[in-house]
């Protein structure tokens, strides 16, 4: 079984880009409390789900992510090199978007 659940905080900002097959990925560092420090989880989310956290997240936003770890091997300098990333399957939204703070803030001061 290959399954990784994990709340954190975005800790990058947010990288949009396109393969050249034309899918949409979305990578940042996930930012995740562990004991006594943080720990910085890659993370990657692709197609409708890369753009919905593109569009809807950005440096800071709590997230709960649902996915999987996948390993991959770069060589540099005919050293080869292992990383180990989550690709998201699932980001449930945890902190208000933004304009919707900004909303309920011009809402509050109609009222007063």
């Amino acid at each position: 079984m290959n399954s990784v659940q994990l709340i954190g905080n975005i800790a990058t900002d947010l990288t949009l880009s396109k393969t050249q097959n034309g899918k949409d990925v979305v990578r940042f560092l996930l930012a995740v409390n562990f004991r006594d420090h943080a720990d910085f989880i890659p993370v990657e989310a692709w197609n409708n789900l890369a753009l919905n956290v593109h569009q809807y997240c950005q440096k800071g936003s709590k997230i709960a992510v649902v996915g999987y770890l996948h390993q991959y091997n770069t060589m540099e300098e005919e050293k080869r090199h292992l990383h180990i990333r989550v690709v998201a399957m699932q980001v449930d939204f945890l902190s208000p978007h933004v304009n919707d703070i900004l909303d309920d803030e011009w809402s509050d001061e109609a009222e007063e």
